[in-house]
């Protein structure tokens, strides 16, 4: 900090003083409070004489400043004071003076005056502002006014690069990343400098310095545009040779050093999020979002806009996938690529007028289009696209009327679209399923964020952690940043703690990534019943169900809930299980979205609630087991087995319309249904089940299994038995012809 009267240094006083006029100069013209001064000079240790001493200093600089022939500088205002200068007579001021004319020349494309004024400016800098100030407040704000000098130094270069300067800026670029070695924008620049000064090998070699900082200090891999600007130089792209004026607008960071194939009059905004790098699997989805969308390029040869939907559950990844297409597709529409959150997740989906104001603005479109309704906007929309070639990306759409006012009207744009929903109702679109990743993609979605060492280490038990998460991207991704922030962790440590499926939810999350979060929001966009109807399946052990077990879960007839299994489903809460046999649908949860499932019925039901619930289900079952025994001609079953089925006699008739084939079907069921009656305490619904099945189960294969659910009839007639203190339970069984099915343990066969 230096003040000059008359070329001649004027002495600044004691460090409280100095530390006083630096806080007033970095707010010149502004009130600074009296309560930040204090807290300048003091930090944490303030004395009870703090304000008089900081009173004291401002009476000496005024003192100062008046002998100097400016009485006036420092003005008293009702909560601190103000210094009073003229911009040309402030550094600081000249600079931004210098600095906004540089941006306004270079938005003119006059690149040569942009750089003369960009190096005026900086040509005002002699180190870091208010350096040897002993002030932790101070230093905090200057370092903002630093980060504007090392700014514009980048934005200089830009267009000194763009003017063929390179030769003269590797030197100063060299010099600027070692004092900031984590400015991803800088070693682009290098590399750019370095390869057009014809040191290609150099140029790499700058961008595996710039990994290796990254890699090492933060953790991270390089940007996409960083990533992108080393692919481009190993196949020497022609368009980084030539010294056209920047690889990014100025005075931000560099966005894509690709060439546009395209007319730049015709240039439009780029408003993709940013690309992850990270990025893996999903290979066949990518090759049909390319051919569909780029089929006929330049849309000479296309007879209508090509749109793409890609379908999928929460946390599949769709809006990663659908924004990673967008950059490899973006050289393609050079007209831009407009992008938009829907919200259709939501009970409240953006209204698509809003989306309409966002993209007029960012074509340009003149302000009044503000008092415009949603057909007007439109129009503008579709007449500012007519003769562009641009890339639509709609993420997260609730239906097809909030996405046909966002379709263009040429044939030239594309439209990529993602959506928990089929949107059928979108001529000629292209849909395209999102699910789960493979096994070998998951694991090296692992490797990717917490290392391939720390998976190669334990391959094991990163399997069962993809297992675990479902393969589901979003649960990867927040079990790999857990474990990327947890160094010391082993896999194994995590896979354990996701292997409890109570808690299974509780862990997945991490910064601002929540599957639980994901899944509330898809839930309670959904009908009132539907969301009960998702909380109670989540009770049931069956590894599927159909129509019936949800209309005995919520008391209501069959097709109603059909009609909400299929609204759970189009939302992608269930997924359909497909068997040409089956003569109704039938529906099963994601591990985890079951997870969730039971959560919020524990948290949402009473006990009460959740064990009528799950009798009313288990009893629909026993009814149907016994029909299905009775159409098989099998002994008449004890009458204490005869429970109260949920579901009406023709519904039960209908659906054992073939018996043997029922039980195959629903043999799993009816194991889960036993194990679940025992531990529930539904033990009479439980013996019935096991005994219904008994006839079935001897003539069949998967003999292991049907022996497991004689064990479990075996154990609860035991625990009936002992509960009630009468042996006429066991007598009961004993008239069952059981024992012929196979030879029980005598240990069991006695009973």
């Amino acid at each position: 900090m230096e003040i000059t009267a008359d070329s001649t240094r004027v002495p600044l006083g004691a460090a409280r003083q100095q530390i006083v006029l630096g806080n007033l100069l970095l707010e010149a013209n502004r009130v600074v409070p009296i309560s930040r001064l204090i807290d300048a000079i003091y930090g944490v240790d303030v004395p009870s004489t703090a304000r008089v001493q900081t009173q004291i200093c401002i009476s000496s600089l005024r003192r100062l400043f008046a002998s100097h022939g400016r009485p006036d500088a420092i003005q008293t205002r009702s909560q601190g004071y103000v210094l009073q200068i003229d911009h040309p007579d402030l550094d600081m001021h000249r600079h931004d003076s210098l600095v906004a004319r540089a941006r306004a020349e270079a938005d003119a494309d006059r690149p040569r005056a942009a750089a003369r004024d960009y190096r005026a400016a900086l040509a005002l800098w002699r180190g870091p502002v208010l350096q040897g100030l002993d002030s932790a407040a101070l230093r905090a704000a200057a370092g903002a006014v630093n980060e504007r000098r090392i700014t514009v130094t980048e934005d200089c270069i830009e267009i000194e690069l763009g003017l063929g300067l390179q030769r003269d800026l590797v030197g100063e670029l060299t010099e600027l990343i070692a004092a900031h070695p984590l400015r991803e924008r800088l070693r682009g620049q290098l590399m750019i400098a370095l390869y057009r000064s014809g040191r290609r090998a150099e140029a790499l070699e700058a961008y595996q310095a710039a990994r290796r900082s990254l890699v090492e200090d933060l953790g991270l891999e390089p940007s996409e545009w960083l990533r992108q600007l080393q692919h481009l130089i190993l196949v020497a792209d022609a368009g980084l040779r030539s010294p056209a004026p920047s690889v990014a607008p100025a005075h931000r960071p560099v966005a894509s050093v690709a060439p546009l194939a395209a007319d730049p009059g015709r240039s439009g905004p780029r408003l993709l999020p940013t690309d992850i790098g990270d990025f893996v699997g999903f290979g066949d989805q990518l090759d049909t979002v390319r051919q569909v969308l780029t089929a006929g390029e330049g849309g000479a040869s296309r007879r209508a806009v090509p749109i793409v939907v890609l379908v999928g559950r929460a946390g599949a990844g769709k809006t990663t996938l659908a924004v990673h297409a967008a950059h490899l597709l973006a050289e393609t529409f050079p007209g831009g690529q407009l992008f938009a959150d829907l919200h259709g997740r939501t009970a409240e989906p953006v209204d698509p007028a809003m989306i309409l104001g966002r993209f007029l603005r960012a074509l340009s479109e003149p302000a009044e289009e503000k008092s415009l309704g949603l057909d007007h906007r439109a129009e503008r929309y579709r007449a500012r696209l007519a003769d562009r070639r641009t890339l639509i990306v709609l993420d997260d759409a609730a239906g097809e009327e909030q996405v046909r006012p966002l379709l263009p009207g040429a044939r030239f744009s594309a439209v990529l679209v993602t959506s928990r929903r089929w949107l059928p109702g979108l001529p000629g679109a292209v849909h395209i399923g999102v699910d789960v990743l493979d096994r070998a993609h998951s694991v090296e979605l692992l490797a990717r964020m917490v290392g391939s060492g720390r998976v190669d280490a334990e391959p094991t038990a990163a399997g069962e952690l993809a297992e675990l998460c479902g393969d589901l991207p979003l649960a990867l991704r927040i079990a790999g940043a857990r474990l990327a922030g947890r160094p010391h962790w082993r896999l194994r440590r995590l896979a354990d703690r996701l292997a409890d499926d109570d808690r299974l939810t509780d862990e997945l999350v991490h910064g601002g990534m929540s599957v639980r979060d994901s899944l509330a929001m898809a839930v309670s966009a959904m009908p009132v019943p539907a969301q009960r109807l998702f909380r109670l399946l989540g009770l049931l052990d069956f590894p599927a169900v159909s129509g019936w077990a949800g209309a005995a879960l919520l008391g209501v007839p069959v097709p109603e809930v059909n009609d909400l299994l299929d609204s759970l489903s189009d939302a992608h809460l269930l997924d359909i299980v497909v068997a040409p046999a089956d003569p109704e649908p039938r529906y099963r949860f994601h591990r985890v979205f079951g997870s969730y499932a039971r959560a919020e019925g524990r948290v949402h039901e009473s006990p009460e609630c959740r064990r009528d619930a799950v009798g009313r289900a288990l009893s629909a079952l026993a009814a149907l087991a016994r029909e299905a025994h009775r159409r098989l001609g099998g002994p008449a079953l004890p009458e204490d087995a005869q429970d109260d089925g949920a579901l009406p006699g023709e519904t039960v008739r209908r659906l054992i319309d073939t018996p043997h084939d029922w039980f195959e079907r629903e043999r799993l069921t009816l194991l889960a249904g036993i194990r679940q009656a025992v531990r529930s305490g539904h033990l009479d619904v439980g013996r019935s089940l096991a005994i219904s099945t008994a006839g079935f189960a001897a003539p069949r294969t998967q003999q292991a299994s049907w022996r497991e659910a004689h064990e479990f009839a075996l154990d609860v007639i035991l625990t009936l038995g002992h509960q009630h203190g009468n042996a006429q339970d066991g007598v009961a069984i004993t008239r069952y012809p059981i024992r012929p099915v196979w030879a029980l343990e005598e240990k069991r066969g006695r009973h």
